[in-house]
């Protein structure tokens, strides 16, 4: 195919060409150059039709060969250039999510990173027990182990704080106990203190104002403080503490700990119950 030259022309140059030197041979078949007669210049003329037809369905059955094959290449390489478009969105797509992922984690670290700064300087409470009447009740009714059915009443009374040993000044916004005579570690069961604090926010290093316990009364008769005694049953004192760090978020710490004997003293003892002795 000549350069520059659509298929079109070449078919329709071809044809003309095929059809001009056919009626010159039919011309120069004939004595003098004319016919014998005009029937039989029709069926030369047919010959020529029928032989201009064929060159030309050769001609164009050739050219719709050619664009087929033109076609296919222009299919196959639109094929491969949007495989490759798909493959190179993959890729990109993978590394865009990898670079998202890389951030997010490094979101993460941060966070990590302030909340632990946060935490570091923020206030911690945790209970302080300061004085209460159990050992001089159990000391009493250990003078009568003889005699369970003797009337011995009973209010507890127990005295503590909350200090502060973060580094920055917490704000109360609630304290809550309970004192429970049990075998074994009760479900905390407590109420809200109705002390009135003068001073809500503390220092670091700072205690809160003494709380007090007097709850109801536990004992009726000796009978009544002689498993504690042998062990058998325990005070258990728990509450909660809420309050405010500087940072504005609200934290709690829960206590609950249960009144032994060690050696001859007694005294309480933290004692690891479901969240409980934690600060939030």
């Amino acid at each position: 195919m000549l350069k520059g030259w659509r298929g079109y022309e070449i078919v329709l140059g071809a044809v003309v060409a095929s059809a001009a030197w056919a009626v010159l041979l039919i011309l120069t078949s004939y004595p003098n150059g004319v016919a014998t007669s005009l029937h039989e210049i029709g069926q030369h003329l047919d010959l020529v039709s029928a032989f201009i037809t064929a060159i030309a369905t050769a001609f164009i059955a050739r050219y719709t060969l050619t664009l087929k094959r033109s076609t296919d290449k222009l299919w196959d390489a639109g094929e491969k250039q949007f495989a490759l478009a798909r493959e190179t969105s993959d890729r990109q797509n993978v590394e865009v999510q990898h670079q998202i992922d890389i951030a997010k984690e490094a979101g993460r670290a941060a966070q990590k990173s302030a909340d632990a700064a946060v935490a570091a300087e923020r206030a911690r409470f945790y209970v302080v027990i300061k004085k209460h009447n159990l050992a001089d009740f159990l000391s009493l009714a250990g003078m009568y182990p003889n005699s369970p059915t003797m009337p011995y009443s009973f209010e507890p009374v127990i005295e503590y704080a909350f200090k502060n040993y973060g580094k920055t000044p917490g704000i109360i916004s609630e304290v809550s106990h309970g004192l429970i005579v049990h075998e074994a570690p009760p479900d905390p069961v407590y109420q809200v203190s109705d002390h009135l604090f003068v001073e809500n926010m503390i220092a670091a290093g700072e205690t809160t104002e003494t709380q007090k316990f007097d709850g109801p009364v536990l004992f009726d008769t000796i009978a009544d403080a002689l498993p504690i005694l042998t062990g058998q049953k325990h005070f258990w004192f728990c509450g909660r503490f809420d309050y405010t760090d500087v940072f504005g978020n609200p934290q709690v710490h829960r206590f609950f700990m249960r009144y032994v004997k060690t050696g001859l003293q007694w005294g309480f003892q933290p004692y690891d119950h479901k969240h409980y002795n934690q600060s939030s």
